[in-house]
């Protein structure tokens, strides 16, 4: 009973129909399109992020430091277990959104909890299989291939996430419980969980007690996890060493703080998925409404819509987060600024480009034009049959991403400006810089969603997290930034790095204004398919 319902909630999570939000079968073009782009999606990231890796693999080799690598690919794995647990523990775990389907028919709460857990594991293995790849493939062509190091990697890498959820899903169902009955309770969740994010990033550096080589990025972070959390020596000690002893304590207490988990919390789950929230109507409250310009209206919609969904602000509001703290910490740590870019990034480069990485990164997470059609959902019909232009429908969704990333970026340069003492020049190509990508990301990432629309789903999860629109947009993304990146390393070859930040600039303005051309026309045409 136990497969088959993992493969029913699988399916029901991940079948080709609900991920893509369309039947390929009905159109190969759009089915050929697609295998293009996700192919060119992944030779770029995994191309790039092996370059990485591979680089830094034969430099630890040639200092005798080479299991190093093998830290990076279970923390890498841990880092995401976090982000699943913290975002989606509660739904999967604590809230059955088909509780009243699964509730009367004759399963063990047992078996249902852990076909759930399952699923989310599976998410979690999916989504690192596509960084953990490239790091073993590195730590492996190194130090060669052994059948105890290959099976104690591949071991360990399944077992990896399972205590991150245990602890991380009870501290999403605390901030939960604490929040919900409380005024303003989602904006409150919302902060604490980005509280805990921020803390997490911030305990990464804080643990970090040695100095920082700039040719080893981010060696000592991953180092100095590794003393906090001794499963990261274990599992190193068993793949690099082969180590027996050292795998039979990682599998032992990862396992065994996994079942007691899922025993101990069967009684707490059913509790949860029984009770019922209140919803409180205050009738007394007045309605006013205010006439605005079309495309006005279109984007206030878009923000009401992005705060009134938890999940959805923390997945895409990361990002800006991150230019934020960035930027208020420059203030305070000044002289440490460029050794924690270093360290970001891996890369040592001049300063300017090197923020213009993180910043990148940063705005690649805000991904909202990717998934905001689709959450229109059921009442797509609504805005469909409205007299608007389609054009303007993807417009503001656009132009909504922007004003996220925008404005808290032109504070973050002129904080970084004043810290770092940028010229006047510098600081205006980090604008243009920022404002451009923001702009020809979020256009891109609406070509996505408008192709790939997911209108039918159960929660906003699945078009948030699972749907092929943001898959595509996250990784197509950093597959964007990457070739960006290739682009100013070739040129940085001949010329400066002032003019070439001024080719990208205009190159990104040119695509910009082409997209524009074809969006106006594919919005219209799509729309009508719709």
């Amino acid at each position: 009973m136990y497969l088959k319902l993992v493969k029913v909630f699988f399916k029901e999570n991940f079948s080709l129909k609900r991920l893509f939000g369309i039947n390929l079968k009905n159109s190969k073009a759009k089915t050929i399109g697609l295998m293009v782009l996700m192919a060119y999606v992944l030779v770029v990231f995994l191309g790039g992020f092996g370059f990485m890796f591979f680089d830094l693999a034969k430099l630890l080799n040639e200092s005798d430091q080479l299991g190093v690598v093998v830290s990076f690919a279970v923390t890498y794995t841990l880092g995401l277990s976090i982000m699943m647990a913290l975002l989606r523990s509660s739904g999967y775990i604590f809230h059955y959104k088909d509780y009243d389907i699964l509730a009367p028919l004759p399963l063990k709460g047992s078996t249902v909890l852990f076909a759930k857990l399952s699923v989310m594991l599976l998410m979690v293995y999916l989504t690192s299989t596509f960084f953990v790849i490239p790091i073993f493939a590195a730590y492996f062509f190194y130090n060669g291939l052994s059948f105890f190091g290959l099976l104690y990697a591949v071991i360990g890498f399944l077992l990896a996430p399972l205590i991150p959820i245990v602890v991380l899903s009870f501290v999403n169902l605390l901030i939960t419980k604490i929040t919900q009955r409380l005024p303003f309770a989602k904006l409150l969740n919302i902060v604490l969980m980005f509280a805990l994010f921020i803390g997490i990033f911030a305990m990464s550096f804080t643990i970090n007690e040695s100095s920082v080589n700039p040719l080893n990025g981010q060696i000592d972070v991953i180092s100095g996890f590794a003393k906090y959390y001794p499963l990261v020596r274990f599992f190193v000690e068993a793949v690099h060493e082969t180590n027996h002893l050292s795998f039979l304590l990682y599998t032992g207490i990862s396992l065994i703080i996994f079942y007691l988990y899922v025993v101990g919390i069967q009684r707490f789950v059913r509790k949860t998925n029984q009770s019922k929230q209140n919803a409180y109507i205050n009738r007394n409250k007045k309605v006013t409404f205010q006439s605005n310009s079309i495309r006005k209206s279109l984007i206030l919609k878009e923000f009401k819509t992005y705060f009134s969904i938890p999940i959805y602000v923390l997945n895409t509001g990361l990002g800006v987060v991150i230019i934020f703290a960035l930027s208020v910490a420059s203030l305070f740590f000044k002289s440490d600024i460029e050794t924690v870019l270093v360290e970001l990034t891996s890369m040592n480069m001049s300063l300017v480009p090197l923020l213009l990485v993180v910043f990148g990164f940063s705005i690649t997470m805000t991904y909202t034009p990717s998934v905001s059609l689709s959450l229109e959902g059921k009442h797509f019909w609504i805005l469909k049959s409205l007299p608007v232009d389609p054009f303007e429908v993807m417009l503001s969704k656009i132009l909504f991403n922007v004003l996220l990333v925008v404005p808290v970026s032109v504070i973050g340069v002129l904080l970084l400006s004043y810290s770092l003492e940028f010229t006047a020049v510098e600081g205006l190509l980090l604008l243009l810089s920022i404002a451009a990508y923001s702009v020809l990301s979020s256009t891109l990432f609406s070509f996505v969603n408008l192709y790939f629309p997911k209108f039918e789903f159960n929660n906003e999860v699945e078009v948030i997290k699972q749907s092929i629109a943001s898959f595509i947009s996250v990784f197509g993304g950093f597959a964007l930034l990457i070739t960006l990146s290739f682009g100013y390393y070739w040129l940085n070859k001949v010329l400066t790095y002032e003019w070439c930040l001024l080719i990208i600039i205009g190159v990104m303005i040119g695509l910009n204004y082409l997209l524009f051309i074809v969006l106006k026309k594919a919005a219209r045409k799509q729309f009508i398919n719709f």
